[in-house]
């Protein structure tokens, strides 16, 4: 159905991360069982989305290799919402160009600045990324973890391309 994009930060770091998100980017307060339990007691879940997933913020491969495969989810994903076929081509096609990291996979450039912002001044933070089937607080995933990494590295580089993989920042 659409990309989610969870980030955990600290409790202590939830004003901070929503002064500082930009403007057409939103955070939603989520609860999955199945991450819960992956995540220091800590920590607070959001769902990092624009309009209703993530699906503008993430590239799970190289646009050019799926780009047939993209338009068929979101035109999918649109059509259940009862759009109309114009209204659905322009979101598409916005979408598209918006999501384009240079044909590279991984997150959208400013969601990268974002979160290694907040990640440097939080001392760290985790980012997890699944296509849902069902709903975001009951779907059950099965993660693996990734080798720690930094703000610098995610924001000058494509490290995070693969879904259900948990990623620590650690500034």
């Amino acid at each position: 159905m659409c990309y989610f994009i969870t980030i955990s930060i600290p409790k202590t770091g939830i004003k901070f991360a929503q002064e500082k998100i930009p403007r057409e980017i939103h955070l939603s307060e989520t609860s999955n069982p199945s991450l819960e339990g992956l995540l220091p007691k800590d920590y607070v879940n959001f769902l990092v989305i624009t309009g209703g997933c993530s699906c503008d913020l993430f590239n799970e491969d190289d646009l050019e290799a799926n780009k047939e495969d993209v338009i068929k989810k979101l035109t999918h994903k649109y059509k259940k919402k009862g759009w109309t076929e114009n209204k659905i081509k322009k979101a598409v096609s916005q979408s598209i160009s918006n999501s384009s990291t240079g044909g590279n996979s991984g997150l959208r450039d400013d969601l990268k600045f974002f979160l290694s912002d907040i990640a440097l001044h939080l001392k760290e933070i985790r980012i997890i990324v699944h296509w849902y089937g069902g709903a975001v607080d009951q779907e059950k995933i099965k993660t693996k973890e990734s080798p720690t990494i930094s703000p610098y590295e995610l924001r000058t580089q494509n490290i995070i391309k693969e879904i259900d993989t948990i990623y620590k920042i650690k500034g």
